[in-house]
């Protein structure tokens, strides 16, 4: 792994008013809930992460507004900076499918590598335009205000971590969706010390935050030239980030399901006839004869009773609904368009989108990309209302596993777009990291 620092954080002053002023992560906010959390409280970090431009200026104010927020947010004493460097461990307890889960990890700068070192690994494909916008914020803002979310194969490290907050109350702010988010500050500088050392040999795998993350090399080479020298050992060199373990009990990734749409003369079960090629196509029981009114939970229950043991998918259509495995007797290397590593090859995304979208129903991988006749969702039953509203084909999927996601990233290779989302999304706005180059990267 690239060098882990503790660091001063900058955060809200104000412990009890984090309810009132966090916010998900930018690239989840709808305009209409980016106008809720504005209107929540004038200082919410919605007011940074996606800010608005003033009557009358050109596109570029609103970053130029978003720094110029920062900075008075920071001179009236809303912002305030920890005094000593810091690890900062953030438990979220949450419920799923009826289940409560925990998930524990901990916040620090990481070192920013160039994905060729082979020691921060991607798992999906970027695209250009967001990593534009980012870079805009980064250069007028110069803090990072979100993490991202990376991934470690822990040995005792996030134990080493929780044992120092035992019987420590933490600060705790609850978020989206029912989450009970938990903080606490560790800045003895011995446990730092050895947290950091014994992570020093990991490789990290960026879980989300890959447009983020490019940025802030992007950022931190801009600054360089600037200079006319490189300055590794400045905090522009680094980035927010969240550690969790790939074992952590309380890892949930969820799948995002797919609508077709607008393809002209779609015709499902003819589709379904030309699938046999690569997929055993089994009508899907229980499902009743009116796919487009079934609910979440039947999809569920067919995905369950499908199995996951073979890339397997719930096709429902206003026509029928299909379970489609792939077939045991195909010989997947022989296919053309497939990939050469294998664990990303058998992932349940790359054959979806390579035999169903591409070969079966003619979508390029560059309109796939362009999303021309995708549509791509969390929710089952948004994909199954969708039927209802000029949707052709509704497929639902199991989700990526954290050991294909360590996998593919180890082998080199990046997984489509949409391939993982991890639940809950860390919440915007309880840390910041301060991109200053005259700073050590300790914060010190």
């Amino acid at each position: 792994m690239p060098e882990i620092f503790p660091f001063r954080a900058v955060r809200y002053a104000d412990p009890q008013s984090l309810g009132l002023r966090l916010a998900p992560p930018y690239d989840v906010i709808t305009p209409a809930q980016r106008e809720g959390y504005a209107a929540r409280d004038p200082e919410n970090v919605v007011h940074l992460i996606l800010p608005q431009g003033r009557p009358g200026r050109d596109e570029r104010d609103k970053y130029v507004h978003a720094g110029e927020l920062y900075r008075d947010w920071l001179a009236r004493g809303v912002l305030a900076r920890d005094g000593a460097p810091s690890l900062y461990v953030l438990e979220q307890r949450f419920s799923w499918e009826g289940q409560t889960h925990t998930r524990r990890g901990f916040l620090a700068r990481l070192g920013l590598r160039p994905f060729s070192d082979g020691v921060v690994l991607p798992h999906e494909k970027t695209l250009s335009g967001p990593k534009a916008d980012r870079l805009q914020l980064f250069r007028e803002v110069r803090a990072n205000l979100s993490p991202i979310f990376a991934l470690y194969a822990d040995s005792g490290e996030q134990a080493l971590l929780d044992a120092s907050t035992a019987g420590q109350p933490g600060v705790l702010v609850q978020g989206e969706d029912g989450v009970a988010n938990r903080l606490w500050t560790l800045d003895d500088p011995a446990l730092l010390r050895e947290v950091a050392r014994r992570l020093q040999p990991r490789l990290a795998y960026i879980a989300d935050g890959h447009h983020r993350y490019e940025t802030g090399l992007a950022y931190a080479a801009e600054l360089d030239a600037a200079a006319g020298a490189s300055r590794p050992g400045g905090a522009h060199h680094t980035i927010l980030a969240y550690f969790c373990s790939l074992a952590d009990p309380g890892l949930v990734i969820l799948p995002t399901h797919r609508v077709v749409h607008s393809l002209p003369s779609l015709d499902a079960q003819e589709v379904m006839r030309r699938a046999t090629a690569f997929f055993e196509v089994t009508p899907a029981t229980g499902l009743g004869e009116r796919p487009a009114a079934v609910t979440a939970l039947r999809v569920q229950a067919a995905l369950a009773a499908a199995g996951n043991e073979r890339a397997t998918f719930l096709v429902l259509a206003n026509s029928g609904s299909w379970i489609l495995k792939i077939r045991r007797d195909l010989d997947l290397t022989g296919l053309a368009g497939l990939p050469k590593l294998r664990e990303l090859r058998e992932l349940d995304v790359t054959l979806l989108h390579s035999l169903l979208f591409e070969k079966l129903l003619g979508l390029s991988p560059d309109s796939q990309a362009r999303q021309e006749n995708l549509r791509y969702v969390k929710s089952p039953d948004e994909a199954v209302s969708a039927l209802g509203q000029g949707g052709q084909l509704a497929v639902f999927l199991n989700a990526t596993r954290p050991a294909q996601v360590q996998a593919i990233a180890e082998g080199g290779e990046v997984m489509p777009q949409k391939s993982t989302f991890f639940y809950p999304k860390l919440p915007s706005g309880l840390l910041f990291n301060p991109l200053d180059p005259a700073e050590r990267t300790d914060g010190a």
